[in-house]
């Protein structure tokens, strides 16, 4: 997962041309977000449901405010939406 998260913050830079700071705000959530699946021993991107975005964000709600959590689903969002785009997955 790591490669692939890699491969989408060059996209963002590139090809989206997004700025240094919200590439590094992207990678710290996809971040939490990937030791999040790992602690639940989720190793691969096929084995992801919606409800283990759900569970991390309720994971969040005990230590992020309302913006935090919505930041962190925002970069989600655009990570999966990455990978279904570049067919790293069919969808989620």
């Amino acid at each position: 997962m790591i490669k692939i998260k890699e491969k989408f913050l060059a996209w963002l830079e590139f090809e989206k041309g997004r700025s240094e700071k919200t590439i590094s705000a992207y990678n710290f959530e996809l971040i939490r977000f990937i030791d999040y699946l790992k602690s639940q021993k989720i190793n691969s991107l096929e084995k992801i449901e919606k409800k283990h975005i759900r569970n991390f964000l309720t994971f969040l709600s005990k230590t992020n405010g309302k913006q935090g959590r919505a930041r962190a689903l925002s970069s989600i969002k655009s990570f999966f939406k990455y990978l279904v785009r570049e067919n790293f997955l069919q969808s989620l």
